[in-house]
């Protein structure tokens, strides 16, 4: 598919999830915090696609980043954040609370606490975030960082199929963002509907894990 086909079938899918989950409230004082995260992901898919609108790779590329790593705190936040964890992160901003919310775990202690918490969700959401992770990190550093990657690219052009991957990858995460957000209101309705994306897009998305968290 090129590039600006993809880019019209990623701008039906985002208006999808957003009716999906519009309006959506949270079943608890946890998963409110998680949405918020999930609203912080979709504000970088939606930026991406802007981007790569404009034929901006690079500072998309950067934006997968920051939409996976919102994505992967929205999943810790829902199943495995601590209370005092959840109070740091939803305390009135100041420079106290921000040091204070500074000493949550990385994103790969993240990663690591949802593999070993119990629940098919959050083996699901480990799962997921590892197959992102594993064979894209590094490229990724690269261009956030102004690695090679970017730099070898001196006459400023690059592959269309890396502009498709990197808007097919970001696709499949706001997928299984939309999954979360949808999971946090416990409505059976939501998350069904949320759940139809993934065969209904399929098309613009990667090959993704299909098994289907539970927010309990």
């Amino acid at each position: 598919m090129k590039l600006e086909d993809l880019l019209e079938r990623s701008v039906e899918l985002h208006s999808c999830l957003a009716d999906a989950v519009s309006g959506a409230q949270a079943f608890d004082f946890r998963w409110s915090i998680a949405q918020r995260a999930c609203a912080v992901s979709w504000d970088h898919a939606t930026g991406l696609r802007l981007m790569l609108e404009h034929q901006l790779l690079v500072p998309a590329i950067g934006l997968l980043r920051t939409q996976y790593e919102a994505f992967t705190r929205a999943a810790w936040l829902g199943y495995t954040a601590s209370d005092s964890e959840l109070a740091l992160m939803s305390a009135p901003l100041s420079q106290d609370s921000a040091d204070a919310a500074a000493g949550v775990p990385t994103l790969a202690k993240m990663i690591t606490q949802l593999g070993k918490t119990d629940g098919a969700g959050a083996k699901s959401a480990h799962e997921m975030l590892l197959s992102f992770k594993v064979p894209n990190w590094g490229v990724l550093n690269s261009y956030v960082h102004a690695g090679i990657h970017p730099l070898t690219a001196v006459t400023g052009e690059f592959p269309p199929s890396l502009a498709t991957s990197i808007l097919r990858l970001s696709n499949g995460l706001a997928i299984g963002n939309g999954m979360v957000a949808a999971l946090s209101t416990g409505d059976s309705k939501r998350i069904e509907l949320v759940r139809s994306f993934q065969l209904r897009f399929r098309d613009c998305c990667p090959d993704l894990l299909t098994r289907e968290p539970s927010p309990r």
